[in-house]
């Protein structure tokens, strides 16, 4: 089976954020000791579990290969509520 290319502009997690703050956005490879892409985005509080998305960015990821994608704060974690992550197939609703 062949493996595709694919390039990803942005990405998002779950989460409820109890006050502002910080997150900060990563991504490693599947030895998850190189970091491929990082970027910091302030953030206002949600009460409500939302979408927290990362500003627009430019990556290609490599087909056949494991990718970690995750998300932190600048605050104390036991803060937040709750962050689950998620991936959605930009090409899924077409």
């Amino acid at each position: 089976m062949p493996h595709f290319s694919a390039r990803i502009t942005q990405f998002s997690l779950w989460g409820v954020l109890p006050k502002s703050g910080n997150l900060k956005y990563m991504i490693w490879d599947a030895s998850n000791s190189n970091l491929l892409f990082d970027q910091i985005v302030a953030a206002a509080p949600l009460a409500t579990a939302s979408l927290l998305y990362s500003d627009p960015f430019s990556l290609t990821l490599n087909g056949g290969s494991t990718y970690f994608f995750t998300e932190i704060t600048d605050w104390d974690f036991s803060d937040t509520a709750y962050l689950e992550k998620t991936f959605k197939n930009p090409n899924q609703d077409k």
